[in-house]
């Protein structure tokens, strides 16, 4: 039996909100449940189910004792469907969301609501997303459909537009985040730089501390500092191969730092020391727009790295896209 999920401490002014749409009786038939990754999104969903069909009337969150507690602590309540990614699978399937639509069209059998979460919603294909909309376009009574998407961007706008969005923002350094962020690292290990080095999402910073994301992070610094300086494309995409989608996802935050750093200056960046003196000097040739389509760019590339046979073509063309930068400034110093 497992524990049932409760908010992360960053989460709780989102959670507070979603718990006065439940006593106001003001739930949509669908939640768009909105951020970086890193936040814990997909925990905040099932910590929101639990509470949805726990049959206690608990104002805050699950009881932890009821019928439902126990049903969903084994993972077998009936009111309960989870798509999620099946194993091998990159994307969620057509047939899983035909399922789902199955499933709405029953009566709950304990809870006044029944709960579908669908996560990562983005990793929809074209099939099941269309499956989706006609859920969404007809819902049924008595059925909450919550999605959760790094990249809500990604899904189909007419979904979007049929959801009630729930942005997570950035986890603040404060006391409470940071008591659970220093919690699950080493000891000795500074939490708040942790933090603003990933971002703000606190998930992210013990995957970058305890899951090998510090080496990740340093190679793609070095890879985009010798693409600056005319190293080929082939060459530093070949550095960060051995896990592509985690270079992508730290090319994403440095370049989203560098874009701070630039807009805002030194005061608004999360880093500090000789990492900061190095994304200064990548900075100070290019300019915001061209920063900010190289980020689009790596905004888009995770779900092209969907059955992408050969993901080092398409780190490569990013890089080519980030040396033009710099190669373009080079040339008009030169005239």
């Amino acid at each position: 039996m497992t524990d049932l999920p409760q908010p992360y401490p960053w989460q709780l002014g989102v959670w507070q909100g979603l718990l006065r749409r439940v006593d106001d009786d003001r739930l949509p038939h669908a939640l768009l449940l909105a951020g970086p990754a890193g936040l814990g999104k997909r925990h905040l969903a099932e910590a929101f189910a639990a509470r949805l069909l726990c049959e206690s009337g608990h104002t805050q969150g699950a009881c932890g004792r009821c019928r439902g507690c126990h049903l969903f602590q084994m993972g077998n309540h009936p009111d309960l469907l989870r798509v999620y990614l099946l194993e091998a699978k990159k994307d969620l399937t057509v047939q899983q969301v035909r399922e789902a639509i199955a499933f709405q069209e029953l009566k709950p059998q304990y809870a006044r609501h029944k709960v579908i979460v669908v996560a990562p919603a983005e990793r929809m294909n074209e099939s099941s997303a269309n499956a989706l909309l006609k859920t969404l376009e007809e819902p049924a009574a008595g059925t909450l459909l919550i999605l959760v998407s790094d990249r809500p961007a990604a899904l189909l706008p007419t979904i979007r537009s049929r959801c009630q969005l729930v942005q997570l923002p950035p986890a603040a350094a404060d006391a409470d985040t940071l008591s659970w962020l220093t919690a699950q690292l080493p000891a000795d290990t500074d939490a708040e730089q942790a933090l603003r080095l990933a971002n703000h999402a606190p998930l992210a910073a013990v995957q970058l501390v305890t899951g090998g994301g510090a080496g990740i992070r340093a190679a793609v610094l070095d890879g985009l500092e010798a693409a600056a300086q005319g190293a080929l494309a082939s060459g530093v995409a070949g550095g960060w191969s051995g896990d592509v989608e985690a270079a992508v996802y730290w090319a994403y935050v440095t370049v989203s730092e560098l874009i701070r750093l630039k807009a805002a200056g030194t005061g608004s960046s999360s880093l500090r020391g000789s990492e900061l003196r190095r994304l200064q000097a990548l900075g100070e040739p290019v300019d915001l727009a061209g920063l900010y389509r190289v980020l689009d760019r790596l905004q888009e590339a995770p779900r092209l790295l969907r059955g992408n046979t050969n993901p080092q073509i398409l780190l490569e063309e990013i890089l080519v896209h980030w040396a033009a930068l710099y190669a373009r400034r080079s040339v008009a110093r030169t005239r």
